[in-house]
Formats: structure tokens, sequence, C-alpha cells
């Protein structure tokens, strides 16, 4: 049989958790909506939420954090380091299905970004030698609001199989919204989205906007009252939504594509 993971939470207010987490997530959704909009209660929930620690999602959130505090040369240096693994990881997928010549050019390309991904992770170090224990640390929302500048934001999904949420922190405030359907829900659309900038058969099919309309619409929309003005915003995902890019989201007919750091 299966194990699900769980743990302990104190849930202000309505119970003491020894429950996997989402359960222990809606304990606190329902009590913050009877009792109206609690930061107190929002900041604990957020908080719950990270300590899925070695989750993706929660690597992302350090990340995250350390790219809004630090200074530029550390910033540049997770950037690279990120962009080399996405890289490698691209080059990869395509040798899997490459053959003949191709797949020799592609190997040649594969041993030229492992060494670059290495490269990065040496300049990383160097540049923030606390690099590896820090993003293995479950961040608070009191962290991120201390690296957050005046009108960043940051938004931070949480998924499970069939429900999920996102928080949106900005100016020492939490905004909360119900994923519905969570992580089956957010494959089905991403899917869809996928499809239509994957090339096949020489040419990419048409893009499929109502799908991307539809993502933002069950993500960010929940939360977009509170984006107004915002100058940057960096998205954390997790789950399905972990397989596309938040830019490519449409935020609505007039705007066209969101624009976000992922």
């Amino acid at each position: 049989s299966r194990r699900r993971h769980t743990r302990s939470f104190h849930v202000t207010g309505v119970q003491t958790c020894a429950l996997p987490i989402s359960p222990c997530l809606a304990a606190y959704a329902r009590q913050i909506e009877n009792a109206g909009e609690s930061q107190g209660l929002l900041s604990e929930m957020f908080d719950v939420a990270q300590l899925a620690r070695g989750s993706a999602t929660a690597e992302l959130t350090q990340k995250a954090a350390l790219r809004l505090s630090q200074n530029d040369k550390v910033a540049g240096e997770l950037a690279a380091r990120d962009n080399a693994g996405a890289l490698l990881n691209d080059l990869r997928e395509r040798r899997a299905a490459a053959s003949g010549g191709q797949a020799a050019d592609l190997d040649r390309q594969i041993e030229q970004a492992e060494a670059a991904l290495r490269q990065s992770e040496v300049d990383l170090q160097q540049a923030l030698p606390n690099y590896h224990t820090l993003v293995e640390t479950a961040v608070p929302a009191a962290t991120l609001f201390k690296a957050l500048r005046p009108n960043e934001a940051v938004a931070v999904t949480s998924l499970s199989e069939r429900d999920g949420w996102v928080f949106l922190l900005r100016d020492n405030r939490i905004r909360l919204s119900q994923i519905k359907g969570g992580n089956k829900r957010m494959g089905e659309l991403v899917d869809a989205v996928r499809k239509t900038v994957e090339v096949e058969g020489g040419g990419l099919p048409a893009f499929d906007a109502a799908a991307a309309r539809t993502l933002y619409a069950e993500t960010l929309g929940g939360v977009a009252d509170g984006l107004e003005g915002a100058t940057e915003l960096t998205v954390v995902p997790s789950g399905r939504l972990l397989s596309v890019p938040f830019q490519m989201l449409i935020a609505d007919a007039a705007t066209g594509p969101a624009t976000a750091d992922t």
C-alpha cells in the first residue's frame, strides 16, 4: 500500500491536523472564509504550504526569495544556472527522439551543456557560498515580504490532485484564491496549451488561446485585483503548472499574453 505523506499542524481556530497537507490547507481556507480576511491566518496557511520541504515548489520559492533579496551578481548567476539546466533538459528530450547524424550532433551539444551547467554551479557557489543550504529551507511569508520591494509581487501555487491554491504576496498583504480541480484540471489545460506550441509535421498548429486564457483565469485570475499597478511579478508554480511558462498565458482579450518571471 502507498503511504501518504503527513505532518502535524496547528490550524488557528480550527483543529490540530495530522493529515496530508491538502486537507490542512482546506481547513485554513474554511476558517479564513468564516472569519473574514485574516492576514495572520493567511500567513499561517502559506507557511504550511511551504512545509513540503524538498519539493520542486519549495525550492522554487526559495530561489525566488534569493533573487529578490540578493544583489545583481547573485541574481545573474541564479538565472544562468537555471538557463543552463533548462537547455540541458531540452537537449536530452530532443536526443531521445533523434537518430543518425542528428543524434551525434545532439550528443556533442549535450556534452557542452553539461560542462556549462557544472561551471554555472561553480560560479553560483562562489557568488553565494551557502546557496544549497538556503534552497533546502522552507520560506515563510515574512521572509518573502522582507525581500519584496514596493510594487513587486510573488504568486505561489500549491496543488494537490483535486484541489489547489494560489497565494499572492505583495505590499505585506496575502491574497488567496482556490484552484478548482487541482493538478488534474491544470494538467488538462497545460496539455492543451503545450500541444499548440510543439512542432509536429513541419509546422505549428494554431495557438490554443482559449486554453491559455482559461489557465490564467483559474490561477492568477483569482488574485488579479492584487496585481494592478505591480511592476514585477514572480510566479512559483507547482505540479503540472511547472510544465508551462506563465508568459504564454493570456490575461484577457485586450492585454494578450501575461508577463511574469517563473
